[in-house]
């Protein structure tokens, strides 16, 4: 889908809606990031984008081009693969560790 976010200023969100790095940066952003338990500049960033349609389109278009340059599922899941091995694995051995 190509729809622009709104999202409070928690986790990764900063980065999916405005990018990882410099060159990511350069698609423009794909949404608006707010301040946590801030409800009234969540309803503004969001009123600010439905009535906007150029923004709007903007916004949907730099959101595609990140999610297919940056979001794949193979990539995740070899991002994931690698932590759990990293988290597993001692001397090329699994390691089982107390939790």
């Amino acid at each position: 889908m190509r729809i622009p976010c709104v999202a409070t200023n928690v986790g990764a969100c900063s980065s999916l809606l405005y990018g990882k790095d410099k060159e990511d940066e350069k698609l423009g952003n794909c949404g608006i990031v707010t301040r946590v338990h801030s409800p009234y500049e969540t309803a503004e960033s969001i009123v600010k984008i439905l009535s906007n349609p150029e923004l709007y389109k903007q916004m949907s278009e730099a959101g595609k081009i990140r999610i297919k340059n940056n979001y794949q599922r193979k990539d995740i899941f070899n991002l994931y693969r690698r932590e759990i091995n990293r988290f597993l694995m001692r001397d090329g051995k699994i390691v089982m560790r107390n939790a």
